[in-house]
This record gives C-alpha cells, structure tokens and sequence, in this order.
C-alpha cells in the first residue's frame, strides 16, 4: 500500500478538523479554570441565571453560554469558558475556508502548497493574542472571529455561485451576530454593499425581502433582553423590559459621549498604535503579505476587494480613537491574515519559478511561515496558560471571608466577582452586595428598589441619577445600626466617608467617627501585616506572571490608588510610605501615587526626597496639576519663593486658579508683601469652588482678615494657621 497517495487523499478532506481540533486542544490546554477579570465573571453569572449583561445585552451568547452549563463536568465558570475556546477553534478553521476560497478565486490550486499556507494562517490566527486571550475565558471576541470569517466567506461563495442558501444564511448569521456583539452592525456597510454590486443577475427583488426577513429571524434573539427582564434576574442591566429601557441597553447610552469622544490623542499616534498592535498579534509576515494579497484581490475582483477592505475598516474607524489592544480589531485581522495567506501562497508559486544561485527562496518562504506559526505558539503560550489561573477569584475572596456575617458591601470594582462568588459557587449568601452603579446610575445598570433588598432598611424619595450619590449614603448610614458595612474599592465613595471608616484589606469598614479618629497605631501595624500577606499570597497565586500580568495590574492600580488617598487624606504618612510600598512590589507607582508619596515625605520633613520624587511624577505627568502644586508648595517650605511662583504659575496656565493663586499668594505674604499677597489671594477666593478644600479657604480667609486689620477673633475660622494640605 502506497501510504503517500493517501495522505494526500485524505488531508485535504481532514485538514479543516485537524485545524479544529488542534486549535481547541491548545485553548483547552490553556483555559482558565474559573472567572478572570473585566467582564468575565459578569458574564458567567448573567450567562448561568439567563441575566441582562452591559450592553448591548449579549442575547446570542449569554443562552449559548447556559447550554454550557449542563455539561456534566466542571465547575460552571470552566464551562461557560469552554464556550470560548470552542468558537476560537471555529474562527480559526472559518479563516482556513475563507483563506482557501480566496486562492481559488484568484485562480490559484487547491494544492499541497495551498493548503500550507492556509492552514499556516488558521493556525497564526489562532494563536495571536487577542484571540488566544479571549478563547481561554468567558468572552464574546473569539465568537466575533468566526461570525467575521463566517459572513466574509458566505458572501464570496454567494457571489461566486449565486447559490441563495449562502446569501439567506449570511443574513441570518449578521442578524445573530449583532446578539453576540453589537459591533457587528459596522459590517453592514461592506456587507450591503457587495450585495449591491453583484446583485445583477444573482438576485431578485423577492430575494431581497426573503434575505431581510432572515435577518430579522437572527436579530430576534434580543427579545431575550425584555423576556428575561421582566423575570427579574440579579444582573439586569438597564431593566431593558420597558421600550425606553430597551433602547437605552441595545444603544449603549451610558457610554455613548465615550465612544464618540474623538479628542483622545493625536490621529497619527493612534493610526501608529494601531499598526504596531497589528504586526505584534499576527506577526510581521501576514500583514506585509497583505498588501500583495490585496493587490492580486484588486486586480482580479475589486469587488471583493471592497467588501475585504470595507469589513474591518468601518469597524476599526469606530474604535481606533480610544481602544489600545488588539481584540476589537478582531474583523479586521481576519480579513487581513485572509489577504495575507492568499498573498503567501501568490508569492511562493511566483518566488518558485526564480532561481537565486541555488537558493529555493520558496522553500525559504515556506519554512519562514512554519517559523513564524510556532513562534506565535511558544510566545504567547507562557503569557496566556490559565489552565492554573485563581488570581482573580483571589483577589475578590481576599475580603470576601473576612466581611462580618450578614454585612452590607458596597462596591464599584467588584460587583460582579461577588455576584459570581454568591450566586455560581454559593459562597457568603449571607452578605447583601450593594452595586454602586444601581443607585448613582440607575438608567443605566439595575435600579435599586426596595423589593430588591427586603432585608435593608431604605431611604424614602425616588433614586435617580441626580439623587443618587445622597441616596446611597443616607442608605449606608441607615443600615450601619443594624449591620456592619464595609465600602470599596471605590474612591469617590470612600472620600466622602473617610472620617467614618477604618481600612480591612482592599476594603474599608464604616464604623463610628470616635472609633475612626481613635484608632490606636497597633490597628494600622496590623493592617500593614495584612497588606503584606495579601501582597505575598499573590506573589504565590500568579507566581513568575505576578510582575507581567497587565490585567491584574489594572485592578491593583485602582485598589492601592483607593488606599493612598485614604491615607493622605487622614495624614497617615507612615502608613501611606508603607502603602505604596507594596504597590510598587507589583508594578511601577502611577503618577498619582507618586505625587502622593512626594507629599508623605514632605509632610515627614525629607523636603529633598520629596523634592526628587514630585519632579519624577511630573517627567511622567507634566499637565498633573497636583504634581505642580504640591511640588510649589513644598518650595514654600524649602523658602524657594522664585521655584514656587514658577510652579504655580504653571499651575494657573493648566486651568486650576485657586491652587495658583493661593500659592502665589503665600509666596507674597511669607515674603512680606501685603500689598500683592492681599490681591492674590482675593483673585484665589474669588475661583475657589465647592471642591476647594475648606481649610485653604478658611486659611485664605483669615490672612485676608489679617492683611486688611481686622481682629475681631469672633469671625476666625477654627483652623486659622496657614499649612500645607494635600
């Protein structure tokens, strides 16, 4: 028996499995065995209760993503990731078709050396980056991945064929797609356009209508969102069961000025970014080989072209301004490695019939593909094995068990994560989670009501999103008789009630003003033992990705910059040094925590330190105003009135006048001249506003009364003495 014939009988009938197969177990081998960060473990709690998740409401994947969950193996979170890796392998093997189809309608051969290099771009893709990443967790971007290859591929074999089924299932899949992800209404302009251009003689008007009424048949999916609303899950997100509540979660309201916010960087910067993020996910080889791919595809049919170069433009237009990784671009990476592969296998057949001194430049290419197609393996394999991946599930229990039994816990950050924790794995039912987002946006998220916490005791009046910040603290402050609250890790919150809370871990548990004030220096110690469990119980979680794990880094950035402004804000400067300390174990301190560092060391009297550390944070941040107060302040200890007025003089050119005249102002007074330190300080009490701090006013008031003689004590404020705050 000649075994050769038969392979290459059956690999072309096998192969497209084969990239299946190898693509999932790779996924598989790499998943994450419970909820990772940002949406993830919103999506596997709304996804295990049939929930409303952020818009747009995700009603293709959130079913989908249930049907996981009656797999009789693994937790729930496992499975509902096990979804991701199987539609990463679909987008995969969908690119290897669609790579193929493209040779063939350029007139190339379904060959060994075709299919190489199809299946050498499956494969590359599979392994990028953002579609590894989003294949090992619950998300919805490696399903976009294959809807994109899918309606790219469809709607060249409808053209190619006039074969109505292709065009029928192309629609419905777009009306389905916008269910897995809203985006995929940016393909309807390439998609409506192709159609157009080859409607001649392929199609009929009764096609038209036939092809819009599948695509209403897979857009009907978001009558899941008003269905499931009305059954009132725990995560229900714009209560979209009313018209207006609809529409305000398929349109995405709440982030609306964010999305069409242009002003967020330079145009060439970003179009920089854009293409350095290109050839880092899918290496420098496909993307250059695009550009021929896209030339042969011009010259042979501009009209696929079009509807190539269309697909992931308007999308990546929308998105290009304001997003810095690669997922969203995941349509346009797939039409980009399509090109790509097509443009490998031209190249090679073209490089074949060339002879360099006995140099096959062909096989070099070949080989070069292979390289490149392991080397994305290896390199990304490291960064992206979740297979033993607890951090964040660590991260939220680091408070999680210490929380008094029955408590209430109001978060910003880590709602979800405890969502997940109560309703997924049954873990502290006890407690009652309060999501900010209920109470201070409330059109937005799922809005507070007393029928939702029954066991709470609930201010009166409407919660709106003009009443909401009062209404959530008169509801803190009600339960605080009857339960133990605790507040985090959210700074706006924590600021308001910093005189009322003591810190735990990560968060900050309200106790009374007396309790806070009187807090022995032992309490602090112990928390800095705390901090320094909790540090090194993460070091042991993530081990050697402990210092390279971006999206943990985001999360702790946040948390320490929480507890660095409660620490500044109490004047705690020892504990706030000890702090950042620990924040800078993990990963390089923020502008902000830097300037507040500075600002410990000035308020312990080491003014060089200081000094060194405020001029770091602004080579980092040179338009921090703060940065530039605090450093202009400290030269008014340091009695360098010439520095001083130039720092705060840069204040006033970035837009914060009280800072600046208030400085100037003191530069004047403590050098003697009334005469324009009493014009300054005017000027600063005439832009001070309600986010001035009391005690500047109260300071600028009584130099005021001072400079102009008055001496009447009865009108002093209770802390006259000028002084330094942060």
């Amino acid at each position: 028996m000649k075994i050769v014939p038969i392979i290459k009988r059956l690999v072309p009938a096998y192969l497209p499995g084969l990239i299946f197969l190898v693509s999932f177990v790779v996924n598989l081998s790499t998943l994450c065995p419970t909820f990772y960060w940002r949406d993830s473990a919103e999506f596997v709690d709304a996804a295990f209760a049939l929930g409303v998740a952020h818009p747009a409401g995700f009603p293709t994947y959130l079913p989908l993503a249930n049907l996981m969950t009656y797999l009789p193996f693994g937790p729930i979170a496992f499975k509902i990731n096990l979804l991701s890796a199987l539609m990463g392998a679909g987008a995969a093997t969908a690119l290897f078709f669609l790579t193929r189809k493209l040779i063939v309608i350029l007139d190339g051969e379904i060959n060994g050396r075709s299919l190489l290099f199809s299946c050498a771009t499956a494969l590359t893709f599979a392994f990028s980056f953002s579609l590894w990443e989003s294949s090992v967790s619950a998300e919805v971007y490696a399903g976009m991945g294959l809807v994109s290859a899918l309606l790219l591929l469809w709607s060249i074999v409808w053209a190619e064929t006039a074969d109505l089924r292709f065009l029928m299932a192309g629609s419905f899949l777009l009306g389905l797609g916008a269910g897995l992800h809203a985006t995929a209404g940016f393909f309807l302009p390439a998609l409506l356009l192709f159609v157009v251009l080859n409607y001649k003689g392929r199609l009929k008007p009764a096609d038209l209508v036939m092809a819009l009424f599948f695509f209403v048949i897979g857009f009907s999916v978001y009558i899941y969102l008003p269905l499931r609303s009305a059954a009132g899950p725990r995560i229900d997100w714009g209560n979209p069961r009313t018209l207006e509540g609809f529409l305000v979660q398929i349109l995405d309201k709440k982030d609306t000025a964010y999305h069409f916010a242009v002003s967020r960087g330079g145009f060439f910067p970003k179009i920089g970014q854009f293409f350095y993020v290109l050839i880092r996910e899918l290496t420098p080889l496909w993307p250059v080989a695009a550009l021929y791919g896209f030339y042969l595809v011009f010259k042979k049919n501009w009209r696929v072209f079009l509807l190539l170069a269309l697909f992931g433009a308007v999308h990546i237009a929308f998105f290009i301004w304001y997003w810095g990784i690669g997922t969203i671009y995941m349509p346009f990476y797939v039409a980009v490695m399509a090109a790509g592969g097509a443009g490998l296998f031209f190249l090679s057949q073209r490089l074949s019939k060339i002879a360099f001194h006995r140099i096959n430049a062909a096989r070099i290419l070949t080989v070069l593909t292979v390289a490149f197609v392991c080397f994305n393996l290896v390199f990304n394999y490291g960064k992206l094995d979740k297979s033993n991946y607890y951090a964040a599930e660590d991260f939220t229990t680091s408070d999680f068990g210490r929380f008094d039994y029955g408590a209430m816990v109001v978060t910003n950050l880590l709602w979800p994560n405890f969502y997940c924790l109560q309703d997924v794995e049954r873990l502290r039912e006890d407690l009652v989670i309060i999501a900010v987002g209920d109470i201070v946006q409330p059109d937005y998220f799922n809005r507070f009501t007393r029928e939702r916490y029954p066991e709470l005791e609930v201010p009166p009046g409407k919660v709106s999103s003009h009443t909401g910040a009062a209404f959530l603290r008169n509801l803190i402050f009600l339960n605080t008789h009857h339960r133990t609250v605790y507040i985090g890790p959210d700074e706006d919150i924590l600021m308001r009630l910093s005189y009322r809370v003591l810190p735990e871990v990560l968060f900050f548990k309200l106790v009374s003003e007396k309790e806070a004030e009187t807090a022995p220096k032992e309490y602090y110690d112990a928390y800095i033992e705390r901090i320094d469990a909790y540090t090194k119980r993460q070091i042991e979680t993530l081990g050697t990705d402990f210092h390279t794990d971006e999206v943990f880094a985001d999360y702790y950035r946040v948390i320490f910059n929480s507890l660095s402004s409660f620490f500044i804000d109490r004047k705690l400067w020892d504990v706030e040094l000890e702090v950042l300390h620990y924040s800078s174990v993990f990963n390089s301190l923020t502008t902000k925590q830097m300037i507040d560092t500075g600002i410990a060391l000035m308020n312990r009297g080491e003014l060089d330190d200081a000094e060194a550390v405020f001029k770091e944070a602004l080579k980092a941040g040179p338009t921090e105003k703060r940065g530039h107060t605090q450093l202009g302040r400290l030269y008014l200890l340091m009695k360098r009135y010439d520095d001083a007025e130039k720092e705060f003089k840069t204040v006033l050119r970035l837009g914060d006048a009280f800072s600046a005249y208030y400085g100037m102002g003191m530069a004047a007074y403590e050098q003697g001249n009334r005469t324009q330190a009493q014009k300054l300080l005017k000027k600063a009490m005439t832009s001070a506003n309600s986010k001035t701090p009391e005690s500047e006013k109260d300071t600028v008031r009584t130099i005021l009364r001072e400079l102009a003689g008055v001496t009447d004590t009865s009108l002093a404020p209770m802390n006259p003495s000028p002084g330094l705050t942060p």
